[in-house]
């Protein structure tokens, strides 16, 4: 069965429309799916005035709780070297110079009575007895936790609850070299250059305080003074 031009240029131009409908929807489609992404990244780096110091405050907060434990653990005869952060969250923080019956546990109920705190927003947690701290208690490095990836807005409050007065700089302390180990009962000490709060004046003498190392935020607090 033949069918005559007409109509043979009826089908082509309906074909040709369906085309043309396709790219534009597979068009729009990636079009909102990249700007899904920008504002998820975007909504991830501004955060506004209220959420800014709410999420500092949470920080911050946490900070205290886990140096309230170390000071806990500490009264009741735990040693420095005896704290362990070993939990069910982040691995590798089994400390064999704890006691046996987890007197000394900063995240369990026999001893610190903590739990992780996850949530706080994109960030990896830390504890390590590497880093000592310009201008407090000896030259030995402190016992001190680190939360990573923290907002850019949340970092600058923290600082300004903290009144340091480079918190509205982006100016902050560079990388801490070399990487510190997590604590699992031992003390080291990173380059002696590199010293915590060495870099920004207003940081000596901090115990707890936010910084950015060229490529993202960190706060840090010292959990126990050595």
């Amino acid at each position: 069965m033949k069918m005559n031009k007409k109509k043979l240029r009826h089908i082509a131009s309906e074909n040709g429309s369906a085309i043309i409908w396709i790219l534009i929807a597979v068009g729009l489609f990636a079009a909102l799916s990249f700007a899904f992404q920008s504002s998820n990244r975007t909504s991830s780096n501004l955060l506004t005035d209220e959420q800014a110091r709410a999420s500092a405050h949470q920080i911050i907060s946490y900070g205290n709780d886990l140096k309230s434990a170390v000071k806990r653990l500490k009264l009741r005869g735990c040693d420095e070297t005896e704290i362990s952060f070993e939990n069910n969250v982040i691995g590798g923080y089994t400390n064999a110079a704890a006691p046996t019956n987890k007197k000394c546990h900063l995240f369990d109920s026999k001893g610190g009575g903590l739990s992780v705190k996850t949530g706080l927003s994109s960030n990896s947690q830390s504890f390590t007895g590497d880093i000592p701290f310009e201008n407090i208690g000896t030259t030995e490095p402190e016992l001190s936790f680190q939360l990573s990836g923290v907002n850019r807005n949340t970092c600058l409050t923290i600082n300004n609850i903290y009144n340091l007065s480079d918190s509205n700089s982006d100016d902050f302390e560079e990388a801490i070299s070399p990487d510190p180990d997590i604590f699992t009962g031992t003390y080291g000490a990173v380059t002696v250059t590199d010293l915590a709060g060495d870099e920004v004046a207003s940081l000596d003498g901090a115990k707890a305080y936010c910084r950015y190392d060229g490529i993202e935020f960190h706060y840090h607090s010292v959990l126990l003074v050595r």
